[in-house]
């Protein structure tokens, strides 16, 4: 009959390690239990382990073991919650040849059946009450918060449980993403300032602003996994930089709320194996911005939220609306008696230009002059066009706009932003001095 041994000796032979035979988990898709990346992020996981493990005996003394000890310990933090029924079966035979004694933390005990024998190069598996697998409930593992893999030990020692036999510590646990989301295009275009910023360049309508489409691809990869995530709900969420729901933007997928687009996930979505693939076009009538746009894809589980896309991406890699052209600030225009500013910009492209000015009073109250529109010219091809603040504080005509403080004004010609030089100057016209004043450029686009 088959003896638990306690002493020292039996100790001591334990942690001799002779890595001969092999232990592996027996599954036909992954070849270890694979834990949801997403509920070790959100705390401690009680894992019910239903794949069963393979052992290949490779004994260090001998062909055959009669009646010899088998013990199964966890590492890396990981220990036994719950072990019910467990057995040691030959692979071919399905006949028993350990059946589990006692669990002692992170360990599980086996006692031999009598006259029972392990042979030099046969497979055994460690199964549950039905001898063919693991059942839900049969093997219970604690893992420890933010684990990304975890160890198992099995060992083989003689009948008096002094000398190890075999000695088997492998990888069987790891983690892997349960929830992934991918951008396959991003949230592009050119703002053409050709069109009193009104729409984007090759959109071709005076009236809207479209975008390029958008897609996110949202993936449940459970199927391929061990130990799952239920997930509630999800959402896929687009921020920009600025209110969209301020200047008319609308989504033809979703709802946009402020600087958010927000578009549900239905059920089957958030839950099934499809992608889900959605197209997100941008339209309003109003003036749009140039804006930087971020994406979450919020994946609402039973304890947490978490986002699917990828945390270390930049706010760049999902896309820009940005100004076609040269574009420039000059953050401080005088507006007071005796004063004046004058702004030159050369156009060294090949291509005439007309100029689209953006002037801002103290309270943020903004006026919008154009050449195509207004009393002045637009700048040739290899030419240089001057203007004064004066004049064009002239052409405003909103009374909510302040003329009787300092202004900021905001120039952008649609030719190759390299092209274009700009100069600003204020000049006192009582002393005829004059200053530099620093004009920013601030263009977007690179060529």
């Amino acid at each position: 009959m088959k003896k638990i041994i306690t002493s020292a000796a039996t100790a001591a032979a334990l942690t001799t390690a002779v890595f001969a035979g092999t232990l592996v988990v027996d599954n036909p898709t992954n070849d270890k239990i694979v834990i949801s990346e997403e509920l070790l992020t959100l705390g401690a996981v009680q894992a019910n382990v239903t794949d069963r493990l393979k052992y290949t005996a490779e004994l260090s003394l001998g062909s055959t073991a009669s009646e010899p000890g088998f013990s199964l310990e966890f590492t890396d933090g990981i220990t036994v919650a719950l072990a019910n029924n467990l057995k040691i079966v030959d692979a071919n035979t399905s006949s028993v040849v350990a059946t589990q004694n006692f669990i002692n933390g992170n360990q599980i005990i086996f006692a031999t059946q009598g006259g029972a024998s392990v042979v030099n190069g046969k497979s055994y598996y460690i199964v549950g009450a039905s001898g063919t697998g693991i059942a839900l409930g049969e093997l219970t593992l604690n893992v420890p918060q933010n684990t990304t893999g975890g160890k198992a030990k099995f060992v083989v020692t003689d009948n008096p449980g002094v000398t190890t036999l075999d000695t088997v510590d492998t990888d069987v646990i790891s983690t892997g993403e349960q929830f992934t989301a991918t951008l396959n295009t991003k949230l592009s275009a050119e703002i053409d300032a050709a069109s009193g910023f009104l729409n984007f360049v090759g959109s071709g309508s005076a009236t809207s602003s479209t975008t390029d489409s958008f897609k996110v691809t949202y993936i449940n990869n459970a199927p391929s996994m061990s130990i799952v995530a239920g997930v509630n709900s999800a959402t896929i969420k687009i921020t920009a930089d600025y209110n969209l729901t301020a200047v008319g933007i609308t989504s033809s997928l979703g709802t946009v709320s402020g600087k958010d687009i927000i578009i549900p996930l239905t059920a089957a979505e958030s839950n099934g194996t499809t992608a889900f693939d959605g197209v997100v076009s941008l339209s309003g009538a109003n003036v749009v911005s140039a804006t930087n746009f971020v994406v979450s894809v919020d994946t609402n589980f039973t304890n947490g939220t978490l986002n699917a896309m990828d945390a270390a991406a930049s706010a760049d890699d999902f896309g820009k609306w940005t100004v076609y052209g040269y574009t420039a600030q000059i953050p401080n225009v005088l507006a007071k008696t005796g004063f004046e500013t004058n702004f030159k910009f050369t156009n060294a492209s090949t291509e005439d230009s007309e100029v689209y000015f953006t002037l801002r009073d103290m309270d943020g109250t903004v006026a919008k002059l154009d050449s195509v529109t207004h009393a002045f010219d637009g700048i040739k091809a290899g030419a240089t066009a001057k203007y004064k603040g004066t004049e064009l504080l002239a052409l405003v005509t909103d009374a909510e706009f302040d003329k009787t403080q300092s202004y900021s004004l905001e120039v952008s010609i649609p030719v190759a932003p390299e092209q274009v030089y700009g100069f600003a100057s204020l000049r006192n016209l009582t002393l005829g001095q004059f200053k530099d004043l620093p004009i920013y450029n601030t263009s977007a686009r690179t060529y």
